[in-house]
């Protein structure tokens, strides 16, 4: 494949630039059977991996000179910790609740502390080539999964467009990166071959309507970006119809597992705002589900789950990222995880042929895939592929910063 505008990998990655490679490259290859490990009460051997990666890097940061300093993540992780310390001084939840529940700001702070200790211009262009090989080491990783399934399971095909079928968790974002990847910064026709394997790749991993939806997000953005900056004024809103029609028109999206989502959602909302005004959050260690949650999912979709398995009150969030975090701190403080993606969402809005660049293009529909994908999935609150998303939100936060 002939690469065009993508960045040359040019002198040595940093040590502990290469650790937090290799452990989003092992999630990738060997899935829960890795990121779940169990070693110690809530302690799981990924969660103690990254923390040893990034103990030499609080080190390294604090002889850094020039340090990488994000003021609304601050904020949003200070404003976190206190709420840690007022759930732990409440007893809201078990302790081991509590520690699980802070995972979806533990990974973000290991990754920050990590990121910023080897960050500049030349580690960050060998962050997006790490990005496009594990997009391409994803797709490969796939094709050989449904291969070997084919030829080693009786009766695979049949199970194949109505089971889960998939290397890892690791996969999804990964595929998401690789379709960026071929539609930004592939010159060679075989590209659209692959993205026809890519597509059809959706339809057999299971997960369908959010797979099938990120999938369009990334063709989406990728027209909305080459487009003109006037065609720009009507793609969006047709582009916005066309997403939001797909929720009534495909099955998937009102399939039960759908449907699960959009109560769950709905009712969390509303507790947010009735009783916490969008400001404040429950901390961490307190039930996600309410009696009007569980009462709902019972009435509506016959699914008392969470009734006959109490814990899964503890371990079943919303599986929707944002409102996790907003449940847990406030919606409206949660906001601040959005505000360093200012520049990338300018970006995406007013690019011209004039004033572009291929390696902001990939970031940008990259991130836009993945920040979909953490609206309809627990991903930043497990260990499977949380990682790679905060590899990918700060490679683009420093990839847009101002010179």
């Amino acid at each position: 494949m002939n690469l065009q505008g993508s960045p040359t990998m040019l002198g040595r990655i940093h040590p502990i630039q290469m650790c937090l490679f290799i452990l989003i490259e092992l999630l990738l290859v060997f899935g829960k059977e890795f990121s779940k490990f169990h070693v110690a009460g809530p302690l799981y051997l990924y969660d103690l991996l990254l923390a040893l990666t990034a103990s030499p890097a609080i080190i390294l940061l604090f002889r850094k000179k020039e340090k990488f300093i994000i003021w609304p993540l601050l904020a949003l992780i200070a404003l976190s910790l206190i709420y840690l310390a007022y759930s732990f001084l409440a007893k809201i939840g078990p302790l081991n609740y509590m520690i699980r529940h802070y995972a979806l700001f533990g990974y973000l702070i290991l990754v920050y502390l990590i990121f910023n200790s080897f960050a500049n211009e030349e580690t960050n262009k060998m962050n997006i080539q790490f990005m496009i090989l594990l997009g391409i080491l994803a797709f490969v990783g796939q094709l050989l999964f449904h291969i070997y399934n084919a030829v080693a399971t009786s009766g695979y095909i049949e199970i194949l467009f109505v089971d889960f079928n998939y290397l890892s968790l690791m996969v999804f974002p990964g595929l998401f990166i690789f379709q960026a990847y071929l539609l930004v910064l592939v010159r060679n026709r075989l590209k659209w071959l692959l993205l026809a394997i890519v597509w059809l790749f959706s339809f057999t991993m299971g997960h369908h309507s959010s797979t099938i939806l990120c999938t369009l997000i990334v063709f989406s953005a990728y027209l909305i970006l080459k487009s003109g900056v006037k065609t720009r004024r009507y793609l969006i809103p047709a582009f916005g119809v066309l997403i939001a029609s797909s929720f009534f028109l495909i099955p998937q999206f009102l399939d039960t597992n759908s449907m699960w989502r959009y109560i769950y959602w709905k009712y969390t909302l509303k507790d947010i705002i009735e009783n916490y005004f969008l400001i404040f959050g429950h901390g961490f260690g307190a039930k996600f589900s309410n009696p009007e949650v569980l009462e709902a999912l019972k009435e509506q979709l016959n699914s008392p789950w969470m009734e006959v398995r109490p814990e899964e009150q503890y371990l079943s969030p919303m599986h929707n990222s944002f409102i996790t975090m907003g449940f847990h701190i406030g919606f409206i403080p949660s906001m601040l995880v959005f505000v360093p993606l200012i520049r990338p969402f300018k970006y995406f809005f007013v690019r011209s042929s004039d004033h572009n660049s291929p390696q902001k293009d990939f970031l940008s529909v990259s991130l836009l895939s993945l920040l979909f994908w953490c609206s309809f999935h627990v991903m930043l609150e497990l260990p499977h592929s949380s990682a790679l998303f905060w590899l990918m939100y700060f490679t683009t936060i420093y990839h847009f910063k101002e010179k």
